[in-house]
């Protein structure tokens, strides 16, 4: 047959189907897997708002909003955890759906949910209700075992709450994950006198002195130990350092004159509490201990002021003057009080 009467094969078209098929599916998986992730990519930026207004509600003050807001907070970085579980078989504590925690020796990572539960707890510590702070601050464990702030504010609570062996085994635990922290030696420490172990309670407290040499604070406390101890002359020193170390820190000031109360130096004792008073006035041991001091000078005007003081402060502590009263015949049984 001849070109002109030639017939050319029709070309199959099949090939050309398929890859428009092809690339018809593959632009809806990939609208799939936007519409999949977009959701918890959302989830994860508004959670963060309520995490960042809660923190932000704690600052000013604000208690209740910043629970309220951690609430959303825990319960959607939950629901992102089951979704990651789910999707990925990914843990719950896995790096990208934690904070990073540093101190000044480690680096470690912190479930969001944990930390959102901490922060939770701390909320509802400064508001006093100290059974919810133990709460949260326990389920922040359970999410992040190795979470040392969460063990700290447990142990916080459990004391606040009179469980002060609780407190010890929590900050005993924050130890072992943080040994070099000098505010859990600081916090033990106080739970040790508490319970009238003061050796234990002192050395702990020569452990913050070696980790943070210039915390006031320590000083302050074995200045405390001294005095406990009727050392009046060491416990002055440990004040002195104290107030070397900050000038404005009134609680110094007043156990000081604690000291100068009991050695009889009427004078040198009310400059302390003066000067305590002046840096904090809603100091009420200041107000009861100057009063003491006045009412052994003669100026019972004076006192009974700062009685009133005192007792509108702290009721508790207003009740025991009555007592501290009766006993100024003899100087050493003021039991003035070192805060």
């Amino acid at each position: 047959m001849n070109a002109a009467g030639s017939v050319h094969p029709r070309k199959n078209p099949q090939p050309k189907q398929q890859s428009i098929s092809l690339r018809i599916l593959f632009f809806l998986m990939v609208i799939f897997f936007m519409l999949a992730f977009r959701a918890p990519a959302q989830s994860l930026s508004a959670t963060a708002d309520h995490y960042r207004r809660g923190l932000a509600n704690f600052d000013k003050g604000d208690f209740d909003a910043a629970i309220a807001e951690y609430d959303q907070a825990i319960e959607h970085y939950l629901a992102r955890a089951n979704r990651l579980a789910r999707w990925a078989g990914a843990d719950a504590s896995t790096e990208a759906d934690s904070f990073i925690y540093k101190d000044n020796y480690t680096v470690s990572f912190v479930p969001k949910s944990a930390a959102a539960y901490c922060a939770r707890g701390l909320a509802w510590y400064a508001k006093g209700n100290m059974e919810e702070a133990q709460a949260d601050f326990e389920q922040a464990i359970a999410l992040a075992p190795a979470y040392a702030d969460a063990y700290i504010n447990l142990g916080a609570a459990r004391q606040v709450l009179g469980d002060v062996n609780g407190a010890i085994a929590a900050y005993n635990h924050a130890l072992q994950i943080k040994p070099h922290r000098f505010s859990i030696y600081f916090n033990r420490a106080i739970a040790y006198y508490t319970l009238g172990d003061y050796k234990a309670a002192y050395a702990d407290l020569e452990k913050v002195t070696q980790i943070d040499p210039k915390n006031p604070y320590a000083y302050v406390n074995l200045g405390n130990f001294w005095l406990k101890a009727h050392q009046w002359e060491n416990a002055l020193q440990h004040y002195n350092q104290a107030l070397a170390l900050d000038s404005r820190c009134a609680v110094a000031y007043n156990n000081r004159g604690v000291v100068q109360l009991i050695k009889r130096q009427h004078d040198e004792a009310l400059k302390d509490f003066d000067q305590a008073l002046k840096l904090n006035a809603k100091l009420a041991v200041a107000y009861m201990n100057r009063g003491l001091v006045k009412t052994l000078q003669g100026k019972t005007d004076e006192a009974n002021e700062d009685f009133q003081h005192c007792r509108s402060l702290d009721g508790r502590l207003g009740d025991s003057i009555e007592a501290r009263l009766k006993n100024l015949a003899q100087l050493e049984a003021v039991m003035a009080v070192a805060k």
